[in-house]
């Protein structure tokens, strides 16, 4: 996604779906 994984992280905490977007990376 090009993001740093901080934001990353943030972005965990608003959208639950992320993170299973960055687990399929």
């Amino acid at each position: 996604m090009g993001c740093p994984v901080n934001e990353n992280k943030m972005r965990v905490s608003f959208h639950p779906d992320q993170r299973i977007l960055l687990r399929s990376i």
